[in-house]
């Protein structure tokens, strides 16, 4: 009986390992087509990118740290807070030692960051569906829906992570493990939580395709956390000699909990219907962006009375006295009255000697302004920008759950198949990091966080169309048309045997293709110039060292900027009582205390507000910004650092420091005592120190 019982196991390892084989010769090639179009993909995306690139204040809490490192030696944890962004700092501190202190290394870091991120998606796209066309439009969609450029992180690593742990799912092999554990690794350095959402989804992977064998899964498993652990352990020795791995962890979790609780993490959103607007509206034509310097003393009053009387809206302020504007009459007559009239200083995108607007807008402008029907919005009390985005929030909820159902449904219809493991691995694994990151990133704003986890949500959504047989359903109905036609008289299988469409259709494709050359060759050939010169401009303007105004988030800030440039040393270091992390980058100045921000309460605790005052002991800091609106929330969380400013320092002055939004009480510039300014600022007459 013994004798039967070893030779059945041997006969189930063989078979095993038959069936192993045989799932190993299955494995998805991504064919040299795939490759190539992945290339010019990545091309594509990291020109649409640096073409399109801006920054928002956020961006500029990790720039600013970054900067930190270059300019003045300082490390996060030991010279300045962290919260878990440590191989992101580090990634912004050596692109600006290398291209100087400018916004054009960060600009490539993001966009190559995103750019292989959409590579890679579009790779598991064509893996999931098998066709080119579908993975490059979802790719496009993916694309468009809007990530800031801060968040390259996650465009990298989610997509990076996940096709690494499908590769090991196909074969599972210590070396394809090996690279999905560096991946991991990386991916928690540069910011904790990608880490651990890779890694939880490499967890279920491996149980699932490793189930049979639990000495294999616990094998494997620690495998994967041996390499992690020892890669991590450079990263590792530096915070235990900077502070301690546990006052790290401590930081982060702090941090993680203010901000969770600050964004209301795990509340649901809730759709917002306005009952006062009709059922649907015709938008007006859309108007013409140009930009107008106005003359040195113009009032605020003054000023608005003038883009009544020149319908320009939405006024935005690039600083110096110059706003951006959308221009509602383009005709010559009134653009002369423009031009001509004596508040007015200079304009942009205006050909002053013809009086017509250069810039039209976007193509999809221009047809809008044609077609009516483009303008025209159903149900907008409902279908409002920020009602879509909560649809799209609870359409990516729904997508893992639909998922695990699916891949259940296959599992049971495939337990006798050896196939089906390595797919509900794949899923499963997807599934999880879904899960993790819907629940923990995908949160208030919603229109600022979406498109961070369009990529792996939406390599999951085509996966479960392609596995309910949409296609294979849509081609079904082809056939039923087809068939009814047929019963109607009119042969469609024989017309298309007889015409050979496909070879009329590619002589089509390839005539229209000629005469666009013929045609438009010119036009082409123009616009590549044009792309190439615009690129070079956008380059040259990052380029700039320290960062030219015009590229400020908000050009309200350009005063605040220009005062600290001006009046304070290259050695000094400032303290603002508020988020604003781009006075630092602009203005080529260190932060004082190791607080890049003071929001939200965070790094508040009493240990923590003793490091920032023994910092600031040491640190020249000749003058503190203070924002009185916020003032109330920095009194109340940071005291001690309140109550150090007071006995240290004393009131120069109050401005509005050239914010035409807010009066001349809006910032209150205090100066160190004992410190005599050499000089005064002649904008605001506030106390300079160089």
């Amino acid at each position: 009986m013994e004798q039967l019982q070893e030779g059945m196991n041997f006969e189930s390892s063989r078979l095993l390992e038959s069936r192993q084989t045989q799932s190993d010769d299955q494995v998805f090639v991504f064919s040299r087509s795939h490759r190539v179009v992945a290339a010019g993909l990545f091309l594509f995306s990291l020109i649409f990118h640096l073409l399109n690139y801006g920054l928002v204040d956020d961006h500029f809490d990790r720039i600013s740290r970054g900067r930190q490192i270059a300019k003045y030696g300082e490390l996060p944890f030991k010279d300045f807070f962290d919260p878990g962004y440590f191989l992101t700092l580090f990634s912004s501190a050596g692109v600006q030692t290398l291209f100087g202190d400018s916004l054009v290394g960060e600009a490539l870091l993001n966009g190559v960051g995103f750019s292989v991120g959409f590579a890679l998606t579009f790779l598991m796209l064509v893996r999931t569906t098998t066709s080119l066309p579908v993975a490059g439009v979802v790719t496009v969609l993916v694309m468009s829906a809007g990530t800031r450029f801060y968040d390259y992180d996650k465009v990298l690593f989610y997509p990076l992570g996940v096709f690494l742990c499908w590769r090991y799912f196909d074969r599972t092999s210590v070396w394809n493990l090996v690279n999905l554990a560096l991946a991991t690794t990386c991916a928690f350095w540069f910011r904790y939580d990608n880490g651990i959402f890779i890694a939880c989804g490499t967890a279920v992977g491996l149980f699932v395709v490793h189930w049979r064998s639990r000495v294999t899964f616990a094998c494997r498993l620690a495998l994967y956390a041996v390499v992690i652990v020892v890669m991590s352990l450079p990263c590792l020795v530096f915070l235990q000699v900077n502070g301690g791995v546990l006052d790290y962890i401590y930081q982060i979790t702090s941090y993680a909990n203010r901000e969770g609780n600050r964004t209301r993490v795990f509340e649901l959103p809730q759709l917002q219907v306005d009952d006062n607007v009709p059922l649907f509206i015709i938008e007006p034509p859309a108007g013409y962006p140009i930009t107008v310097r106005w003359v040195e003393g113009l009032s605020n009053s003054a000023r608005s009375a003038l883009e009544r009387q020149f319908l320009l809206s939405d006024p935005e302020f690039d600083g110096e006295r110059t706003w951006s504007y959308v221009l509602h009459d383009n005709s010559s007559a009134h653009v002369g009255a423009l031009v001509r009239n004596s508040s007015v200083e200079d304009t942009g995108s205006i050909d002053r000697g013809a009086m017509r607007v250069l810039s039209a807008g976007s193509l999809k402008e221009r047809v809008r302004r044609v077609v009516p029907f483009l303008r025209m919005q159903v149900l907008p009390g409902v279908l409002s920008l920020s009602n879509i985005f909560v649809f799209v929030y609870y359409l990516f909820v729904a997508i893992p759950v639909l998922a695990v159902a699916v891949v259940w449904r296959k599992c049971l219809e495939g337990r006798r198949s050896y196939r089906w493991e390595p797919e509900a691995a794949r899923v499963l694994c997807l599934t999880t990091i879904c899960i993790l990151i819907e629940s923990f990133i995908l949160r208030d704003p919603l229109t600022a966080r979406i498109g961070a986890v369009a990529a792996p949500v939406g390599i999951l959504g085509v996966w479960i169309l392609a596995s309910v047989g949409l296609p294979r359903r849509c081609g079904d109905w082809v056939i039923g048309v087809t068939a009814r036609l047929d019963r109607c008289g009119v042969s469609v299988k024989h017309f298309w045997q007889q015409v050979n469409a496909m070879v009329y259709l590619r002589r089509i494709v390839w005539t229209v293709l000629g005469l666009g050359g013929l045609f438009l060759g010119q036009s082409g050939f123009s616009t590549a110039q044009s792309i190439v010169a615009t690129l070079d401009q956008k380059l040259t303007a990052l380029a700039v060292s320290p960062p030219s105004m015009a590229l400020l988030p908000n050009g309200r800030d350009s005063g605040m900027v220009r005062y600290v440039q001006e009046c304070t040393g290259p050695d000094d270091r400032i303290l603002a009582t508020w988020f604003v992390p781009q006075l630092y980058a602009y203005a080529g100045r260190g932060f004082a205390g190791g607080m890049v921000v003071f929001f939200g309460g965070h790094w508040s605790d009493r240990a923590w507000q003793e490091k920032t005052l023994s910092r600031l002991r040491e640190q020249s800091v000749p003058i503190v910004l203070v924002e009185t609106d916020s003032y109330a929330s920095f009194e109340r969380d940071y005291d001690l650092i309140d109550s150090f400013i007071k006995a240290n320092y004393r009131l120069a002055g109050m401005s509005s420091l050239g914010n035409p939004d807010v009066d001349e009480t809006a910032y209150r510039i205090l100066v160190r005592d004992g410190l005599t300014p050499v000089r005064f600022d002649d904008s605001w007459q506030l106390p300079c120190f160089s």
